[in-house]
């Protein structure tokens, strides 16, 4: 009867750490694919926007990655998301607000999906940086929190991440080639180790 329960216990952890690692892999595997998103567009000459406000949500959030295609202002069409220098300084370099229509000189009359109206100065074609793509939904957060200075789930995500690895590409604890049997030779046992 012990002996049942042991092989019972056993499987249990088995499939246990099989889980553990699908898992933490998955995870892994995401990050890596995130990361791929958001720098490879740089080599067909996209930019990447990390998203610091909240102006057009829940389209676009805060810590989300905004991938933008170069564009012609001209071609940019109502409806359309865009990123550009904000005209009147601030804290913002650049601003991704959505273009709601076209003033009498042809510059874009934009507004944030949250805003409840539009931007008080248009957007000038020279400001046009891009047109939103693709968005990459939070992968820009760890940035955003060192920028804030928010060390703690800084920290906890960079510990998560350093785990979720381990757990993944940890060994199982042998060497043992698939099939061999163990030898009653001491001396042979070593070498299995």
């Amino acid at each position: 009867m012990p002996r049942e329960s042991t092989v019972s216990a056993s499987r249990v952890f088995g499939w246990t750490d099989v889980a553990v690692r699908a898992v933490a892999a998955g995870y892994f595997f995401v990050m890596l694919g995130l990361l791929f998103w958001g720098t490879v567009p740089a080599v067909i000459g996209w930019r990447t926007t990390l998203v610091i406000g909240d102006s057009m949500g829940p389209t676009v959030r805060k810590g989300d990655l905004l991938v933008t295609a170069p564009v012609r202002p001209a071609s940019v069409s109502p409806g359309q998301v865009i990123v550009f220098d904000w005209p009147t300084g601030g804290p913002y370099a650049s601003v991704a607000h959505r273009v709601v229509g076209r003033d009498a000189d042809g510059d874009l009359l934009t507004k944030g999906d949250a805003n409840a109206e539009a931007d008080s100065t248009p957007v000038t074609a020279s400001a046009v940086r891009g047109l939103a793509r693709l968005v990459i939904p939070k992968i820009g957060k760890p940035v955003l929190w060192l920028r804030e200075g928010r060390y703690a789930p800084l920290g906890l995500w960079c510990g998560g991440t350093v785990l979720a690895s381990w757990l993944a590409f940890r060994g199982t604890g042998t060497n043992v080639a698939v099939g061999a049997r163990p030898s009653a030779d001491p001396a042979l046992q070593l070498a299995h180790r």
